[in-house]
């Protein structure tokens, strides 16, 4: 193998681990990562599945395909709360408060599943409904106020609203 800067390198004891989205639509709700056990059916499946994307020269060049289990809505639910929970330690290094109803990192799951862009989405979804309201929030705030921030759903979307206490010299 030849870099950019025409240095050669031996390729002879490397792995090539590749990824791709082809079976995101067989999602499985059971557990996340790597599926070792698999039936000779799936693995016929993933095959035609893959062969409908590439060439037979390249899948035969393929050693071992290893399924990996999409993300269900209860570890999406998991990885809300580790964001929420996330936000919050950072809120309270600046001196606020979050707080949220229970139902509110379930409800963020459900509406990043049900756009089946994965994590990443609910990433998305978190910076766009939770982070960007609480900077407006506190840009717009007084510097001296304590600040509760809350976490609720209404009417189908996240809402944040802020408890303002000032705070007396």
């Amino acid at each position: 193998l030849t870099d950019s800067s025409g240095r050669s390198v031996s390729f002879r004891n490397c792995y090539v681990i590749m990824t791709s989205n082809i079976r995101a639509g067989y999602a499985s709700d059971s557990s996340i990562g790597f599926v070792r056990e698999n039936s000779d059916d799936e693995q016929k499946s993933i095959r035609k599945e893959l062969s409908r994307h590439f060439r037979p020269e390249f899948i035969n060049r393929i050693d071992e395909i290893i399924p990996f289990a999409s993300v269900g809505i209860n570890s999406m639910t998991q990885i809300a709360e580790k964001k929420l929970n996330e936000l919050a330690v950072r809120l309270s290094s600046l001196g606020y408060r979050l707080e949220s109803e229970d139902n509110v990192a379930r409800f963020l799951a459900k509406k990043a599943e049900s756009e089946r862009f994965g994590v990443r989405n609910l990433i998305r979804i978190i910076n766009k409904d939770v982070e960007g309201p609480i900077s407006d929030i506190l840009s717009e705030s007084e510097a001296s106020a304590e600040i509760t921030i809350i976490l609720g759903i209404c009417d189908g979307t996240i809402t944040v609203e802020a408890k303002q206490k000032a705070v007396t010299k």
